[in-house]
């Protein structure tokens, strides 16, 4: 299975994560999905706009970054490497920070990242073999 007929990234959509072409569902949403139990069933009933093969294609571009050891965005995760600038008040002290659109909006997804971290800190985990188990099971792998 060829993934880029169905999964690409575009830094319009969701800061250039990889998606789905035609959603804004990104790769790793979908492997969360299945991380968490969810069936094949149960992801294709609640995005239609997805499809049995489209699920594959997610599937191998997750593998085919595995085997190269590639990051998923390919490289457009910005590095923050900050030159910070601050404003300060009349004693001198730190009161802000400036900071590039970019750099911040990248923060904020990290925050975001970290909160549903957080969020979930309490749920069952599972091994890798029953995440490929379960993967087996619905015909994904």
């Amino acid at each position: 299975m060829d993934w880029r007929e169905h999964i690409h990234s575009d830094p319009e959509i969701l800061r250039g994560k990889p998606v789905v072409k035609g959603t804004r569902l990104s790769v790793d949403f979908i492997l969360g999905l299945f991380a968490a139990g969810w069936t094949e069933k149960q992801v294709l009933e609640n995005y239609p706009l997805l499809t049995p093969e489209k699920l594959r294609a997610v599937l191998a571009f997750a593998a085919g970054g595995i085997r190269k050891k590639v990051s998923p965005r390919e490289g457009r995760r910005m590095k923050l490497d900050l030159k910070e600038q601050y404003i300060v008040d009349r004693q001198g002290l730190k009161v802000a920070v400036i900071l590039p659109l970019a750099q911040y909006e990248q923060l904020l997804e990290d925050l975001h990242d970290l909160a549903v971290v957080a969020e979930r800190r309490e749920e069952e985990t599972i091994s890798l073999d029953e995440v490929e188990k379960r993967l087996k099971e619905n015909g994904l792998l």
